[in-house]
């Protein structure tokens, strides 16, 4: 279970990864419940529907998200959302890993993409295309006016009388 505290312990966070066994070979885990449970007296939830004081608890126990083997992590660019009862959460750029740490340096083993998120930001590309696009288009207007001036060369040069 990870848990994720904030505002000193008022709201936390709790993901439950378990074991999925797809194939003999290997484990696969996949975050299966999501829980979240806060008091209403959180700087985080202001307009809750609850009398000050409670704690209120959200949570899906039939989940499926970041599914990857023990040796790998999983990374997602985009949008991942996990419903729970009577809310949601959203998540964005997401890398977990349950089991396999380098407890050394605490870095991630070699990420399992989602699905749709290729690494490269939306912006990234989009700034890749231009810039080829502009290229492509300056030499394009080089060759042009390359080949203009040896065709004008070509004709206006004099042509001896015999």
């Amino acid at each position: 279970m990870l848990a994720i505290p904030l505002d000193d312990g008022k709201v936390v966070l709790y993901f439950t990864f378990r074991k999925q066994n797809f194939s003999s070979s290997s484990n696969h885990y996949a975050m299966k419940e999501a829980t979240l449970r806060y008091h209403t007296d959180s700087k985080y939830f202001p307009n809750h529907a609850h009398v000050d004081g409670d704690t209120v608890t959200l949570s899906n126990a039939s989940l499926s998200l970041f599914k990857s083997d023990e040796e790998h992590s999983y990374k997602c660019g985009n949008n991942v959302t996990a419903s729970l009862t009577d809310g949601k959460i959203f998540m964005a750029d997401v890398e977990v890993q349950p089991f396999g740490v380098d407890k050394s340096g605490g870095s991630f083993s070699t990420a399992v993409n989602c699905e749709g998120s290729s690494g490269v930001s939306k912006a990234a590309f989009i700034t890749i295309c231009t810039v080829f696009g502009a290229v492509c288009l300056a030499l394009l207007v080089g060759l042009g006016f390359i080949c203009c001036r040896k065709i004008r060369r070509k004709h206006h040069r004099y042509r001896p009388f015999y």
